[in-house]
């Protein structure tokens, strides 16, 4: 665990908290704050379970815009693009909270909309995403359907910084936590000082089974860790990177899931003797958490056959 970017997260200073009002529109959150200065809002993207429930996040105030994650299919890219087009905003920049597939091969098609816009993810992550992309593009393009997924695949340049601006207001980046990527940490928080809001990507999944296929007890710990250091900053809203339906809220709530899930997937883990009985404990433990495509890839990591 990178303990220098663990105490950046329980220590970089919140600003002053704004009242929170939700407005639901469709399959969008809409998130704004009440202030004299006008506020920052959010609006939260979440695709269907055949979009394995990823979530994008608009980050915009009265004139500029920064999206965090892209989507992986053709068409919930279009949408977010229609939706983002629709702000009227300047798209500053697009911001990728880890390295996998989902949260960043829709790039090509908002590029499309929104021209020279920059597509950002560390140097890490970066890394990881040219090792295999070949290989993982493949196979997903078999999964989901070579018509739904882009063929040309934008890899994201090393952000400058981890300090951005929306319309004057911060939006910063703390990086190299421990999340779902293994090996790790190379999971990202974009923090909104000015809503106390966290889009975590796949650090926290919102009533949506972990993926812990590609991590071990080691990295399962460091993730509680994360966790812990998020709730510490006392967020009044976290967005994960999956959503079990779009109407979920958006709440810190949302981490004590993820812990209590970690600690009862241990427990699970070695009780069971194949996938069957770990998957069935699972479901008992936590009825209401949808995919269940990603347990049972988690499974299969652990029991294969």
């Amino acid at each position: 665990m990178n303990r220098h970017h663990l105490r950046a997260l329980g220590l970089l200073g919140a600003t002053a908290i704004v009242a929170i009002t939700v407005v639901w529109v469709g399959g969008a959150s809409r998130l704004a704050g009440a202030a004299s200065t006008p506020p920052l809002a959010l609006d939260v993207y979440t695709a269907d379970a055949q979009g394995i429930g990823v979530t994008s996040t608009l980050i915009y105030g009265e004139s500029e815009a920064v999206l965090v994650d892209t989507q992986f299919r053709i068409s919930d890219a279009e949408k977010l693009a229609d939706g983002i087009a629709a702000k009227g905003r300047r798209l500053k920049a697009i911001l990728v909270t880890h390295p996998h597939f989902d949260h960043f091969y829709g790039a090509s098609v908002l590029l499309r909309r929104f021209p020279g816009t920059p597509v950002y993810a560390s140097a890490s992550d970066i890394d990881y995403i040219k090792g295999d992309l070949a290989n993982t593009l493949a196979q997903i393009r078999a999964r989901f359907g070579a018509e739904t997924i882009p063929a040309d695949i934008v890899i994201p340049q090393p952000w400058p910084g981890t300090h951005f601006t929306v319309d004057g207001q911060s939006v910063d980046v703390i990086a190299g936590l421990q999340g779902d990527v293994g090996p790790g940490p190379r999971n990202n928080v974009v923090w909104v000082s000015s809503l106390a809001a966290a889009i975590v990507g796949d650090i926290a999944f919102n009533q949506v089974h972990l993926s812990l296929r590609a991590i071990d007890a080691r990295s399962r710990s460091a993730w509680q860790e994360t966790l812990r250091l998020i709730q510490e900053r006392h967020p009044r809203i976290v967005v994960a990177g999956h959503k079990n339906r779009a109407e979920l809220p958006d709440t810190p709530d949302v981490l004590a899931f993820n812990k209590a899930y970690l600690t009862e997937f241990e427990a699970a883990l070695a009780a069971s003797h194949n996938a069957g009985e770990l998957i069935a404990a699972m479901k008992q433990k936590f009825p209401e958490a949808g995919l269940d495509r990603i347990l049972n890839f988690t499974a299969a990591r652990f029991f294969p056959s």
